[in-house]
């Protein structure tokens, strides 16, 4: 596997260009921002009206309607939402994009999945920053950087792997490493790494251990802080130091309950059902669903984020979380 790093990145052929970034939600914000602070022209395309456009303005960012900005653009970020790009490309970008322009992506699934099908004059890449936005800007301002992979879809130019090279550079992902996939391995592994794990597992198991320790009248804030607020110092020691420090850290009674435990929670049901996520991943199963589900307007997503916000697993948690402040 191939890594880039910020000294292995010498061409700069974005180098007058203008960038436009559509959207300015989580991963829009800390792009256009880290790019700007890099010395790249950048313009922020939102729909008129958005609620956006104050924050675009606050950080003295350039603002045009997205149907403006697009024919602006020498390279075009899609960052609103996965479930938008496919309206956003045929309303505003299909036949108002110039020619022979870069379509860039943050996460292949609209390309792979087929859900938009790019002009065959453009460059298609994707640069995937492996972190949520405010991450990605924080690390950046601190001087460090988030890895990120890079994907190449189309080259009609013969030089998008150094556009996406550059642009990941940009956002100081090669100050940590930039990692060379595919459009197909990026989309897989990021769903599933979703669904099985960071969004998906972990949030169950901590939610269903909080109420297992509730139900058993154990009191609330030491509840979340056992099944929740420490799960960042195991994160922490895993992501930078590994499972042998992490083997070598904990107390003999942590580690043997973990390991005598651990199989019983995570079973060969278990091991099935994550097998089973892969496969509606892997054949398109999910994507159909999501695609056609009306995205940000979904009502069972809303329904169960006011059910995550509200959860009682959240009140006891403001406490614990004032006392480190």
């Amino acid at each position: 596997m191939k890594i880039f790093r910020d000294s292995d990145i010498k061409n700069n052929p974005l180098k007058d260009k203008q960038i436009v970034i559509l959207g300015y939600g989580s991963q829009g914000s800390a792009q256009a921002l880290n790019l700007r602070d890099s010395g790249f022209k950048v313009i922020v395309g939102l729909r008129k009206g958005s609620q956006r456009i104050k924050d675009v303005e606050r950080e003295r960012l350039k603002f045009l309607p997205m149907a403006e900005a697009v024919k602006k653009a020498d390279l075009i970020a899609m960052l609103t939402p996965d479930e938008t790009h496919a309206s956003i490309y045929n309303e505003f970008i299909k036949t108002n994009f110039k020619q022979n322009g870069v379509l860039l992506f943050a996460h292949g699934a609209n390309i792979y999945f087929k859900t938009l099908l790019p002009r065959r004059d453009m460059d298609v890449v994707m640069v995937a920053p492996k972190s949520p936005g405010p991450i990605l800007r924080q690390r950046y301002l601190d001087g460090s950087g988030v890895p990120a992979i890079y994907s190449i879809h189309q080259d009609k130019s013969g030089h998008a792997k150094d556009i996406a090279l550059c642009y990941a550079k940009g956002l100081g992902c090669g100050r940590s490493g930039i990692i060379e996939a595919t459009f197909e391995e990026e989309t897989k592994t990021d769903l599933f790494g979703e669904q099985a794990v960071l969004c998906g597992g972990l949030i169950e198991l901590m939610k269903a251990s909080y109420e297992e320790l509730i139900k058993r009248g154990l009191p609330p804030e030491l509840a979340y802080y056992e099944c929740s607020h420490e799960v960042k110092f195991i994160a922490d020691l895993l992501h930078t130091k590994g499972f042998a420090a992490f083997a070598n850290s904990v107390s003999n009674t942590a580690l043997y309950g973990g390991l005598k435990q651990g199989p019983r929670i995570i079973d060969e049901k278990v091991k099935k059902t994550i097998s089973k996520i892969y496969d509606e991943i892997e054949d398109g199963t999910f994507a159909k669903e999501w695609f056609e589900s009306n995205g940000s307007k979904n009502a069972w997503l809303d329904k169960k984020r006011k059910e995550l916000i509200n959860h009682s697993i959240e009140k006891a948690g403001k406490t614990i979380r004032e006392l480190g402040k």
